[in-house]
This record gives structure tokens, sequence and C-alpha cells, in this order.
């Protein structure tokens, strides 16, 4: 019996969705600029508005009470360029520590590498 509880555990923390559960988290970068995000997770989709730019779309690619992975595709072309870029966004919020890490990967013409931001994140 003891088993099966602890499989119904499993499974269900594998599957766990937050409605309208909100994350506040601040980055800092290589330069030492920090920039706070808000984060939404509303079912399978995390919107970040904040200091980073625009307003993002994450899709959802796993939630636990351990953490939450997003992940947003990129494809752009920038001005006078012919070739697209393409790529991805990574979102990563450790739930127990309150950790976050945001990555960027991208391939194409004038791209540079980044290394990943890492943050502190609230959960409100």
């Amino acid at each position: 019996m003891k088993w099966c509880s602890t499989f119904l555990f499993l499974l269900l923390s594998a599957n766990l969705a937050r409605a309208n559960e909100v994350w506040s988290c601040t980055f800092t970068d290589a330069p030492g600029s920090t920039k706070t995000v808000r984060y939404q997770v509303a079912g399978p989709q995390i919107t970040g508005t904040g200091d980073v730019g625009g307003l993002d779309h994450f899709q959802v690619m796993q939630s636990t009470v351990f953490g939450l992975v997003g992940f947003l595709p990129i494809f752009a072309i920038g001005r006078n360029e012919s070739v697209a870029k393409v790529g991805g966004a990574m979102l990563v919020i450790n739930r127990m520590t309150r950790e976050a890490m945001l990555d960027v990967a991208l391939i194409g013409p004038s791209t540079q590498t980044v290394p990943p931001i890492r943050g502190i994140c609230s959960n409100n």
C-alpha cells in the first residue's frame, strides 16, 4: 500500500499546475547590473514582464513541487539580414531554493554566446 501512495504523490508532483502563480525574480548579469522580471504562471504558459524587455510567453515544460521549467522558441530576422536566427530561451525556477536561471541559445548571423544569468525569486 505504501508504494501506491508514493506513486500517487510522484504522479501528482510531476504534473503539478499552479494556477495564477506569480514569481518576481531579480537577475544579475555579467557586468553586475540587475534586472527584475515578473513571471505569471497560468496553465501551460509563463508570461514574463519587466526590465528584460517586452512580453515573453514561455511554454511550461515541467512544473513540480520542486521546480518550474519553461521554454521560449526564438525565430528572428534582423534588419539587413537574409538568414534567420533560430534558438530558444530556457527559464528555470527552483521552488525549494528560490534560485532562477535564464539561458538563451541562438544560431544565425552575428550571434554571440551569452552566459546564463542567475537570480533569486520571491513567490507573490
